[in-house]
């Protein structure tokens, strides 16, 4: 029971990382190390605003004539279930509404559905001693074309089946936390004859429960975490795309409440600090996220 009652104390303290790719954001514990629990189910839905308006070529800002910028809203509905104490399966929906915006073609984008992840987590190693628990689990999974694709662009889905496999690994001590993430996505072709980047990241945080009353009581905690992200370039019927390919560093501050044994929720913002585009691209401004969880 004590051991239960640090794990559910402590869950709220890390959720989904800057994910390498970008429909499995949304979810919460998704890629840390331990498994949701032996048997039960949890229920989240988030809200994800993406936004970009700086126009880079290399590391540098350059100037942006036709005033391009980038916004996009996602809800993302997340379920977990966990099978056993080693494995948890799950599946992520994200709502998508992205819009670009130039002084040459106002504004465009189509909002709808987009592509539907599943995943399973597999807890490899377990090491459990006194306020002190270690887990490493496998991550693997495939986002599927069930997103709306049209011709107005940005829109929702990609057309695309997408394989995805991760590693997470959470060291629990006293009331320190500490996760480390690595992640790669192969992009297959989608609509348009269009193949996007494949993508890769690695990601690492430390998280302190702030504040934490005797079970069932409450337990809020603060996390920073650094989160690296690749991508190679894109192609389009065979034919390289110069712009596409870029390497990104975000740094993460974080906040997570946890009210109730039962509830899970995470606020938390992505500022890039480094930032390197092949040819031209926007760059990121920030990411925002918020996330609401329920298990039972």
């Amino acid at each position: 029971m004590k051991s239960l009652r640090i794990s559910l104390a402590l869950a709220v303290t890390s959720a989904l990382l800057p994910p390498a790719a970008s429909a499995q954001s949304g979810g919460i514990e998704t890629f840390g190390g331990e498994t949701i629990f032996a048997r039960g189910t949890r229920l989240s839905v988030s809200y994800l605003y993406d936004q970009k308006s700086d126009l880079y070529a290399g590391s540098k800002k350059v100037a942006n004539p036709d005033d391009l910028e980038y916004r996009r809203h996602r809800v993302v509905l997340g379920y977990n279930h966990g099978l056993n104490s080693r494995i948890t399966v799950g599946a992520l929906l994200p709502l998508v509404d992205p819009e670009q915006e130039s002084i040459s073609a106002g504004k465009t984008g189509d909002a709808g559905v987009g592509d539907l992840s599943l995943f399973g987590k597999y807890r490899l190693y377990t090491r459990d001693r006194m306020r002190d628990s270690l887990n490493l689990s496998v991550i693997a999974g495939v986002e599927l074309p069930t997103g709306h694709t049209g011709s107005v662009d940005p829109q929702p889905g990609s057309g695309s089946w997408d394989p995805f496999v991760a590693l997470g690994a959470t060291n629990s001590l006293d009331r320190f936390r500490y996760d480390a993430r690595l992640i790669y996505k192969w992009n297959t072709e989608g609509t348009g004859g269009y193949n996007d980047s494949d993508e890769w990241g690695a990601s690492i945080s430390a998280a302190y429960r702030y504040l934490h009353r005797p079970y069932p009581g409450a337990s809020n905690s603060a996390k920073l975490g650094l989160n690296w992200l690749e991508e190679t370039g894109a192609s389009r019927n065979g034919a390289g795309d110069p712009n596409s390919g870029s390497k990104r560093l975000f740094v993460t501050p974080a906040l997570g409440f946890h009210p109730d044994p039962a509830i899970d929720i995470t606020v938390k913002v992505d500022i890039p600090i480094y930032q390197h585009y092949e040819g031209q691209q926007l760059g990121y401004d920030f990411r925002a996220f918020l996330a609401f969880g329920y298990r039972f």
